[in-house]
Parts: structure tokens; sequence; C-alpha cells
């Protein structure tokens, strides 16, 4: 099985669908879980950091990172933690971020740091959560 074909399909199943406040909501379900994780992987590999956190617009934030940590991916949680710590601090720049078109900024600059940090400590997100994905999927 190619894991990460199987969640980058559910990725783009949820992306299309837009029901992430259903995910938001049921996100204890293991199938709404899965779907945040793989949400997450999707958007790292695309963009990075950047790209989650505008993608996300706030909305399922927290019940990925309550995901993170009941599964033990402790390094992508401590950026992730960190990150929304960084938005709440910003808060401002963070909300100028999510209604821009992508575009540059300092805020985008600063979330790009976080993902060649995390590039540097952990070389693929996949590593942290295949178990949990082999045994969801």
């Amino acid at each position: 099985m190619d894991i990460e074909a199987e969640l980058s399909k559910i990725a783009l199943r949820e992306k299309e669908s837009q029901n992430y406040d259903y995910l938001a909501d049921n996100y204890q379900n293991s199938k709404n879980a899965l779907s945040l994780i793989a949400i997450l992987y999707y958007d790292l590999k695309q963009g990075g950091f950047p790209q989650y956190i505008y993608n996300s617009q706030g909305i399922y934030l927290s019940e990925t990172l309550e995901i993170l940590d009941k599964i033990k991916a402790k390094t992508i949680h401590k950026y992730l933690s960190n990150i929304i710590e960084y938005c709440i601090n910003n808060n401002d720049s963070y909300h100028e971020f999510l209604n821009s078109n992508f575009s540059e900024s300092n805020f985008k600059n600063e979330l790009w740091k976080y993902s060649l940090s995390y590039t540097k400590e952990i070389t693929d997100i996949l590593i942290e959560i295949k178990s949990y994905v082999r045994k969801h999927i």
C-alpha cells in the first residue's frame, strides 16, 4: 500500500467536500482524525506550514494538535503548538495572512522558517505518523 498516495487521496477528498467544521467537531472519530492528519500531511508536502495554516483558516488547528499528541507525533506536535502560539501572539498579522491571497508577507516568511526547521529535525512527517496511518487506512 502506498501510504503517501492514500493520504493525498483522503486529503483531496476532504478538501473537495470542504466539510471542515464536521471534521473538527467529530475529530475523535478515527476516520475523521485520519482525515485531519491527511490534510496536514498533504498541505505540508505542498507548501509547508504556510500552506497548512492558510488552508486551515484556523478551523481545525487545535483538534489536529490534540490528535498529534494522542498519536505521540512529538516533533510535529511541538512545531504546530509553537505555530499556533505564534498565530495567537501575532493575531493581526495572522488574520491579514488568512485574508490575503497567500501573498508574501513577514508572517508567511516566519511560518516558512518553521517548515525549514522542522525538515531539518525530521526529514518527513510520514516518519512520525506512519504507524497511526497504517492502523487506520
